[in-house]
């Protein structure tokens, strides 16, 4: 996943800390780096609501850390789990990733 103003920018895990996090940071572009190859696991929306929608490479899921409001909302790559703070999905229409439980979204802009 590039940055869409700057697309030899891609998004990129961090190594981990001592806490399994791995904190989601902007390099440059390096098709052969595991921690740059995404992907996309969607099954779609239960009639409970239940999401099995995740974004995962090598480190592990997107991860929505905790609520800052006054900064944003930290992002990393976290062993995934399948709680609600993992369940990001790509908009291809708006090409921002969001979470479908929180609203929060990884990008400029507002997350519709």
């Amino acid at each position: 996943m590039s940055l869409t103003s700057n697309p030899g920018l891609c998004l990129t895990s961090a190594p981990a800390d001592a806490s399994n996090v791995a904190w989601l940071v902007l390099a440059a572009c390096d098709a052969t780096d595991p921690k740059q190859i995404w992907t996309w696991k969607f099954e779609g929306i239960a009639p409970d609501r239940e999401r099995a929608s995740q974004i995962s490479n090598s480190v592990g899921c997107i991860d929505q850390y905790l609520q800052l409001s006054d900064i944003g909302t930290p992002l990393n790559a976290y062993p995934c789990s399948g709680a609600t703070n993992q369940a990001f999905f790509y908009d291809w229409d708006e090409q921002t990733i969001g979470n479908e439980w929180s609203a929060v979204c990884a990008g400029i802009g507002p997350c519709d």
